[in-house]
């Protein structure tokens, strides 16, 4: 990795943490499915697809007018 110090960038989603992605994980655990790059896990569930995501995100305001 250039950088073996995680900073905050790698958390902003942007370039820094691709490379970081592309560096470590795909390196190190390369598979068709992470190969994707996907940023939710597709799931069938009673003939359905769903998309599963760990993803989070803070809003103000809570309710929008």
């Amino acid at each position: 990795m250039d950088n073996p110090v995680v900073t905050l960038s790698h958390g902003a989603g942007g370039e820094a943490m691709r490379r970081f992605i592309a560096q470590l994980f795909l390196k190190n655990f390369s598979n068709p499915t992470l190969d994707t790059l996907a940023d939710a896990a597709m799931i069938d569930v009673a003939s359905r697809r769903l998309a599963f995501t760990t993803d989070c995100y803070v809003v103000k305001p809570l309710e929008f007018p």
